[in-house]
């Protein structure tokens, strides 16, 4: 039978993403990118569409995580999308529009934090 010296909870884990939003207008609308992620979310101003990816990547790493299903998180976005924004930047025509972290935990043993840095690109 296990004693109090043998049973020891288990040590919080902290976990931390890091990802890259590229936004950008395209026919009208604002498409935001999370680059690691190769997810995308469309809005009709800037600012909806950085708050729906943001709330994209939040639940896409719960559910990661809940399902100890890691690998699935970092997924980049396909080669012409790094492209634009490496050309954008290069340019100066991407500016930092914001850097934000969230943190989040499901329970006492994990918290995650999700960094993001937000770019708007004018190209």
């Amino acid at each position: 039978m296990p004693t109090p010296t043998t049973m020891r909870k288990r040590k919080p884990v902290a976990k931390e993403y890091t990802f890259t939003v590229f936004i950008e207008k395209t026919k009208g609308l604002f498409v935001a990118h999370a680059l690691e992620a190769g997810m995308l979310a469309v809005a009709d101003d800037q600012e909806e569409a950085l708050f729906k990816v943001g709330k994209m990547l939040t639940r896409h790493i719960q559910f990661a995580e809940e399902n100890e299903r890691p690998e699935e998180i970092y997924r980049p976005s396909p080669q012409d999308v790094w492209e634009r924004f490496a050309r954008c930047k290069d340019q100066g025509e991407a500016k930092m529009l914001e850097q934000r972290s969230r943190f989040f935990a499901e329970d006492d043993s994990e918290s995650l934090t999700l960094n993001q840095n937000a770019y708007a690109a004018y190209c």
